[in-house]
């Protein structure tokens, strides 16, 4: 093997020829050594000498999980009285809206109005496409109430060792 070595200071460059034992020495330091070292490395986990290092790691990311689902736990709480808040207005809104109904019916009847002009027993018109959608009110209430009852369910919590 022949080796050329090249300097900033010197004009001509040196050449090193090496036989077959400097061949050899030169593959076992760069070969040779650091698959040693990684190999002792290797004995030493394996042998248990690195299990405090480990062990730390381990609580220190139990610690983090504990501290992630108080966290979940927290916005899961505050999620549930922002929806019970919710239906509250909800509630509150819509016995406002019987009320403003019944108020029409009578100033209708107050007034002498015509039949049909103001009808409150019918739904009131929406807007949109002439043709009716496929979509009932009893339809988004059980939805209503089937994500009501998602959002309020308690989940399964991770088991702590």
């Amino acid at each position: 093997m022949k080796i050329i070595l090249i300097s900033n200071r010197a004009d001509k460059a040196r050449t090193l020829m090496l036989n077959s034992w400097a061949k050899g020495l030169l593959s076992v330091l760069l070969l040779g050594i650091p698959v040693a070292a990684g190999t002792m490395m290797g004995v030493k986990i394996a042998d248990g000498r690195w299990e405090l290092l480990f062990e730390n790691s381990v609580n220190e990311m139990q610690h983090e999980i504990a501290v992630q689902q108080s966290e979940v736990d927290a916005g899961r709480t505050q999620a549930n009285n922002k929806l019970t808040a919710m239906t509250l207005k909800l509630a509150e809104m819509r016995a406002r809206l019987v009320r403003l109904d019944a108020l029409g019916e009578h100033l209708t009847q107050i007034a002498s109005l015509e039949d049909g002009e103001f009808d409150f027993t019918s739904t009131p018109g929406l807007g949109g496409p002439e043709e009716p959608a496929q979509f009932s009110q009893t339809d988004h209430l059980s939805a209503q109430n089937e994500l009501a009852a998602s959002v309020l369910q308690p989940r399964p919590s991770a088991e702590k060792p």
